[in-house]
């Protein structure tokens, strides 16, 4: 708690999701590379921990994440239905 009661924001995360290596420049240290520049800059904004994104039938970057340093911290399956009909310019 800091202060009067008040919960001050998680600090030092950063989200590392939308990095991607095309599958014919991949194995060759690209992923690696564009990881570890990220990490570099993220430092520089003080963030001390990287959170990654991968769809369970993603295997290729489960692995290189395992590989890179990272723990699985929780899953979750995203089911999203649509129910309703969407109609653009109807609100």
């Amino acid at each position: 708690m800091n202060g009067a009661g008040r919960l001050s924001a998680p600090t030092g995360w950063a989200d590392v999701g939308n990095l991607h290596v095309t599958e014919s420049m991949r194995r060759q240290g690209v992923g690696s590379a564009l990881l570890a520049t990220a990490a570099q800059w993220l430092r520089l904004a003080r963030a001390d921990r990287l959170l990654a994104y991968a769809e369970p039938d993603e295997s290729d970057l489960v692995s290189f994440l395992k590989r890179s340093g990272f723990l699985i911290v929780t899953t979750n399956r995203r089911a999203w239905v649509q129910t309703t009909t969407v109609r653009p310019g109807v609100s």
